[in-house]
């Protein structure tokens, strides 16, 4: 898999591989100084209230909040919580769908891929398009103004967002 990262500079970079990495090991990693009272690096598992212990894939807003694709399901992390995005229309319907991939467009708006269709939340709200028609096609995918690419096991392909 590719992704094409924007990211405002290294520091932020770190920071979410450094979460990635403490969200798939199945050990705490602590790291202490002599003295220190703070933390350098925080395990995070379903204690914490992450729906699943392995992550798929994660994606940081431009807004600073780090959405988590799980075995589960999606997540959005806020830097103190988790908060459960389910990919159902009908909230009353819990659909717990694999989340594989996760992508902000230039609109701001949060796709969702798993195994079952695509979905997307216009602007990181709790509001929800389905687009069944790319289930199981999505192998890379990366976004400029206009249009949200991606790789199909068929072909390439591209949404316009002014459609969305």
């Amino acid at each position: 898999m590719v992704f094409k990262q924007k990211t405002n500079n290294n520091s932020s970079a770190i920071a979410l591989l450094l979460l990635w990495l403490s969200c798939i090991c199945s050990s705490t990693v602590a790291l202490s100084q002599s003295g220190s009272q703070g933390r350098l690096f925080r395990n995070y598992s379903s204690k914490e209230g992450l729906i699943m212990n392995s992550v798929y894939s994660l994606e940081k807003s431009s807004n600073g909040l780090l959405w988590v694709g799980t075995p589960g399901g999606l997540q959005r992390f806020d830097g103190y919580g988790f908060d459960n995005w389910d990919q159902s229309a009908d909230s009353t319907k819990k659909t717990g769908l694999s989340v594989y991939h996760i992508r902000e467009d230039s609109r701001k708006n949060i796709w969702v891929f798993n195994t079952a269709s695509a979905f997307v939340f216009p602007q990181g709200k709790k509001l929800i398009r389905k687009y069944p028609s790319l289930q199981h096609s999505l192998q890379a995918i990366t976004s400029n103004t206009s249009c949200l690419y991606k790789n199909l096991a068929t072909g390439f392909g591209a949404i316009l967002l002014r459609d969305i």
